[in-house]
């Protein structure tokens, strides 16, 4: 039990890094100003778990002492654990409790409180085979049994260090940062699993227990920081090159006397190429986005407006666009393509008509086939139309309500009379 909350100790350091931290440090390096979003940090469970005093270099040295016991390791743990550095950050996670009996203790992990029994904690945390069973496989005839056993011995027989190195929770560790290693090189994606109870009861649904895995889990943390964030980010020079389509010259006027930025199209010896782009940008996304800003203000309960959900952001290298605002631009962006493509579409037309014209006029067709076609054209379509109006008045103009007036009285007559 150790081991999997050690990995999930691990697993959900990697998430709250991917997903506050590295966004919180993005920000702050773009200069952005974030609310501050509350999330659970287990760093000091983690410090508990690795430390230098923490609980596997306990267990390990409780291992190789010659009378190394479980209560000895728990004495350690509750000794240590006001000199480690966890305490020192804060609360330690590690929690006392007089009702413990001699071989307990608790962590406080991310997920909650777990109490742990370190009844036969040393002997498991050693994995080691008798000699004599080493000894019996060495003789074995067969190659690869000889040689490994051969190897399990000399690694046994070869000092503290190795007894340390073989021990369950410290190749669990090796392994566990292996691990570790391999998802950072990935792009890793998360699927949090909710038990709906605690009892495992089926179509019983425990809101509580449901909202505090949601919360210790970091999932409302996460929801709060998307919330708050700006979840699209595009460059200055692509943002100008992607969305000039969109705006006209009124608009880019307007924006140009709201924000007093003279130099829009004329680049300034005293701006460097980098605050020109900035400024293009902000200039064309106010000019885009009115009514994201008229309509995103937030009042404070000082009666100070502050623009706290703006649609855009422009930070020293990218713009930071909030939810919504650049599906609003690219829905306008493929707007204006429409109407383009059809006036393009609309000239091509015109084209091949005025062609087809030209083409008639020189080599005009027969009179009499004309007539025919035209004459024949003429009495189908005058045939469709009547049978159209004949069958609709049929349908509407039928007397459906004296029928069913009589059906009833049928009815009435033959079943419902004595």
């Amino acid at each position: 039990q150790l081991c999997i909350n050690h990995a999930n100790e691990k697993l959900q350091q990697k998430f709250t890094r991917d997903i506050f931290q590295s966004v919180q440090q993005e920000y702050t390096s773009e200069g952005i100003d974030l609310c501050e979003v509350q999330f659970v940090d287990n760093s000091p469970v983690l410090n508990l778990l690795e430390g230098r005093t923490g609980l596997i270099n306990l267990l390990n040295e409780e291992c190789i002492r010659p009378k190394g016991s479980d209560s000895g390791f728990v004495n350690k743990v509750y000794a240590n654990s006001t000199s480690s550095s966890c305490s020192k950050q804060g609360a330690s996670p590690l929690i006392r409790n007089r009702r413990y009996t001699r071989e307990e203790f608790a962590v406080r992990h991310y997920a909650g409180v777990v109490v742990y029994n370190a009844n036969q904690i040393v002997h498991k945390n050693m994995d080691s085979l008798p000699t004599n069973i080493i000894d019996c496989a060495i003789t074995s005839s067969n190659f690869i049994i000889q040689t490994k056993f051969q190897e399990l011995k000399n690694q046994q027989s070869g000092g503290r260090g190795s007894l340390v190195q073989n021990t369950v929770w410290t190749k669990f560790k090796t392994q566990l940062k292996t691990l570790m290693d391999n998802l950072d090189q990935t792009k890793t994606w998360y699927v949090r699993c909710i038990n709906p109870n605690a009892t495992k009861t089926p179509g019983v649904l425990d809101l509580p227990y449901a909202l505090s895995q949601l919360r210790y889990s970091g999932v409302l943390s996460a929801v709060t920081m998307s919330r708050s964030s700006f979840p699209n980010t595009l460059s200055f020079s692509e943002t100008w090159e992607r969305y000039l389509i969109i705006a006209s010259k009124k608009d880019l006027m307007t924006s140009k006397k709201r924000t007093g930025i003279t130099s829009f199209f004329q680049r300034s010896s005293s701006l460097s190429e980098d605050d020109v782009e900035r400024n293009q940008a902000i200039r064309l996304l106010e000019a885009l986005l009115p009514e994201f800003e008229s309509s995103l203000l937030v009042q404070r309960t000082d009666n100070k407006v502050y623009d706290n959900k703006a649609p855009f952001v422009c930070g020293k290298t990218r713009v930071y666009f909030r939810a919504g605002a650049l599906e609003y631009l690219e829905s306008e962006r493929i707007s204006v393509y429409d109407r383009y493509a059809t006036v393009i579409q609309s000239r091509a037309r015109r084209n091949f008509a005025a062609k087809l014209y030209d083409e008639l006029r020189v080599h005009p067709p027969s009179h009499k086939r004309r007539g025919l076609s035209l004459k024949w054209w003429s009495s189908v379509s005058t045939m469709l139309q009547r049978f159209t109006v004949k069958v609709v008045d049929t349908f509407f103009l039928f007397p459906w309500r004296q029928v069913l007036k009589m059906q009833r009285t049928a009815v009435r007559f033959f079943f419902v009379r004595d």
